[in-house]
């Protein structure tokens, strides 16, 4: 028996019953994807179900009804499973209170499971509620979901460029193409290997028309999906801090045996946050948001307020009240020097293999002033140039990363004096 042999039958044993489990619910998600009377998730719960399972990916925005007996499968970690009936189905924790033997439940389709938007007549989050309506009880702990609209396309790519997806991106991935092309043209020599020189030249000549560190990704031409709340603004240190989090300890009986089970096999991000959460968090009434790290000293100082908010759905938070990216991003554009510097940093790492590998590249420029008469000097030209034009753009960028920086840590400094200033 060989290794290779027990390493196949290990990921057959566990591979097969994945396999039969995900065929049991891709059928029964396709009797709920044949019901007629399924409706489009509204706005309302658009921006919950985004909330509350951020991780998932939805098959599309139609909402399907189901009912059945509720069961949790035995097994720990990823061989636990939650089921309505014979739908396997996520549960989010602010929905617990809600479970009972039958359940009646409405449920939005994702790629390997379902998502319970709706429990017994509870929605998921049910502190997020549609319009200026709040109930007479919690309205601390509510809500309000005022509207939505289209994000512009220029606030969108404002929004982009402060992670660097429009330049940094291409230029590091063109970057890496210049720097494999030219350990291999350095190190085929024409005369000897012409197809490892033409295979080098490829990624070489592609990295060279894509490289333009000034230009945009085309990709992205529509703005994302925006939501309007309103609520309650307070920052939590830890888990006890959370409004609302102790009425999970009010559960007792066989709904309290059967969440223990749960909250071994989830994690949730909601009204309960899981261990896992990084701290301070910020939540609106008693759901959490996805707030810019270098706002959360800012908002200490004015907890706890009711804010207008606006959010995309995977909330993450674009203002609050008087702050806002977009006036941020226009009055301190971002500094982008960690791409500058890892594209120096593969230049340098290509000129150290070739190198190390035994290229004299760059020995060119001495040899012809020396023997001029007897080099075959264009055979050791394309290395040559790959090697000079390797390191010119590692200096270029090195000396781009370093001014980057310093001119980040001012404006790190001026922007936390213009948030304190709001």
């Amino acid at each position: 028996m060989t290794p290779a042999f027990f390493a196949l039958l290990l990921v057959l044993a566990v591979s097969i019953p994945w396999w039969f489990r995900y065929q049991r619910h891709r059928q029964v998600s396709r009797r709920l994807a044949a019901q007629d009377e399924a409706n489009t998730l509204s706005p309302r719960d658009r921006l919950a179900v985004a909330l509350a399972y951020p991780h998932e990916v939805l098959i599309d925005g139609r909402v399907h009804a189901t009912e059945g007996e509720f069961s949790v499968t035995a097994g720990t970690g990823s061989d636990g499973r939650i089921y309505i009936g014979d739908l396997w189905v996520r549960v989010h924790e602010s929905l617990l209170a809600s479970i009972a033997p039958h359940c009646t439940a409405r449920v939005v389709r994702a790629w390997d499971k379902s998502l319970v938007v709706e429990l017994n007549g509870v929605p998921v989050l049910p502190t997020l509620v549609a319009g200026d309506t709040l109930p007479e009880s919690d309205a601390d702990h509510c809500v309000r979901l005022m509207g939505e609209y289209r994000e512009s396309s220029a606030d969108f790519r404002l929004r982009l460029s402060d992670s660097a997806v429009e330049t940094g991106g291409l230029r590091v991935i063109s970057a890496s193409l210049i720097a494999l092309g030219a350990v291999i043209v350095m190190l085929a020599v024409p005369s000897v290997h012409p197809v490892w020189f033409g295979a080098g030249c490829l990624p070489l000549v592609w990295g060279l028309l894509v490289y333009r560190p000034g230009s945009s990704v085309g990709m992205y031409k529509q703005g994302e999906r925006l939501f309007r709340v309103r609520g309650r603004v307070s920052v939590a240190d830890c888990e006890a801090d959370i409004p609302g989090s102790e009425r999970i300890g009010e559960l007792t009986g066989d709904a309290q045996a059967r969440i223990s089970q749960m909250m071994i096999h989830q994690a949730a991000t909601g009204p309960v946050v899981s261990s896992a959460q990084r701290w301070p968090v910020v939540l609106i009434g008693n759901i959490v948001f996805r707030y810019p790290e270098h706002w959360l000293e800012t908002l200490r100082g004015r907890t706890l307020v009711v804010a207008d908010v606006t959010v995309t759905q995977q909330g993450r938070v674009i203002s609050h009240g008087a702050l806002s990216r977009y006036n941020e991003l226009k009055r301190f554009p971002p500094v982008d020097w960690r791409s500058h510097a890892l594209v120096a940093g593969l230049a340098m790492a290509a000129i150290a293999i070739a190198l190390v590998s035994g290229t004299r590249a760059y020995r060119m420029p001495v040899d012809l002033a020396t023997s001029a008469s007897a080099l075959d000097w264009l055979d050791r030209l394309p290395a040559t140039l790959a090697f000079y034009g390797l390191a010119g753009l590692g200096v270029y960028h090195g000396v781009c990363a370093v001014v980057r920086l310093l001119r980040g840590r001012n404006r790190r400094a001026r922007l936390a004096r213009w948030l304190d200033a709001q």
